[in-house]
């Protein structure tokens, strides 16, 4: 029984569902300039060229004195909340000295038309658009890699929305963080959205996934058969110098009512006793402390 415990606690867990578990594998802007840089948006036509150039990604054109951005072409992936840095037409101008591009983009070379250039409300388009549509709500917002309408009524990404996390929590509650542009489940930092059979947060791939190592679960075991970490309010202690109980029976005894889940931590000691583990229970024993030179429990 001393060599199967010793086994047991270094495997690190044991669950004994109606049986007997013993031995069981336990900035401003300035456009001064002395020299045209052509790859950049301001000095093409905007909008247009960045959406081109990063193929939707990065939409959004702002002058190169507003601050430096990736690449150095002056294409971000959210509009400029500051519109003199904003530069949607290119040509070295700002959004109030030429905007004539957005207005384009609700116009069409078709349909019942007003003066020479414009159509009239309600006039039906047929030519390509560019750049971020206009929008009054989310509802507006048909493209799925722009679903959300912000601040500056331009469908985006959720980064663009005033509240992005609240905005990807209003579409789906499963998805209610806002990373680079998308709506994930969690983070690391933020893994509240992960439970029951998915209780942890794969920062990698920002989704949540079963548990597969006790460390996981805080002091709680994680079943190693569902994923899911067993109750972090259910964790009692056997032996060691702080309070607990005398004995395993005890401590099994202690989860009381069918399908009752917990997690035993079993300290340094000889335990020759065999435990009932009945009526759909579910019990992990870990041994409290593992490593070289540190003696498991015995059972």
């Amino acid at each position: 029984m001393k060599t199967t415990m010793k086994r047991t606690m270094a495997r690190g867990m044991c669950v004994a569902v109606l049986g007997v578990c013993g031995g069981i594998s336990i900035s401003a802007c300035i456009r001064e300039t002395t020299h045209i840089n052509e790859n950049h948006c301001a000095n093409q036509d905007g909008d247009a060229w960045c959406l081109a150039q990063h193929e939707g990604e990065r939409p959004y054109c702002v002058l190169g004195v507003c601050g430096p951005t990736p690449d150095h072409d002056g294409c971000v992936g959210a509009r400029p909340t500051d519109d003199a840095c904003y530069s949607p037409c290119g040509g070295s101008m700002t959004l109030e000295e030429d905007g004539s591009c957005l207005l384009n983009e609700t116009t069409g070379s078709s349909g019942s038309s007003g003066s020479e250039g414009e159509s009239t409300q309600g006039s039906e388009s047929s030519g390509n658009t560019t750049g971020p549509m206009p929008c009054v709500s989310d509802e507006d917002c048909t493209d799925d890699a722009a679903p959300f309408c912000g601040p500056a009524g331009e469908c985006g990404s959720c980064a663009a929305a005033e509240d992005p996390d609240g905005a990807c929590a209003g579409v789906d509650p499963a998805l209610p963080l806002c990373v680079g542009e998308a709506c994930v489940a969690c983070t690391a930092e933020a893994p509240e959205a992960c439970m029951g059979e998915t209780p942890i947060c794969d920062d990698a791939t920002n989704t949540c996934v079963p548990c597969d190592a006790h460390d996981q679960c805080g002091e709680a075991a994680c079943n190693l058969y569902t994923g899911a970490c067993l109750p972090a309010d259910a964790v009692v202690h056997v032996g060691g110098d702080g309070p607990g109980f005398a004995s395993l029976t005890v401590a099994a005894a202690s989860f009381v009512g069918a399908g009752a889940e917990g997690t035993i931590i079993v300290h340094d000691g000889d335990y020759n006793e065999s435990v009932v583990v009945d009526d759909g229970r579910v019990l992990a024993f870990l041994a409290a402390e593992l490593g070289p030179g540190i003696e498991p429990p015995r059972w």
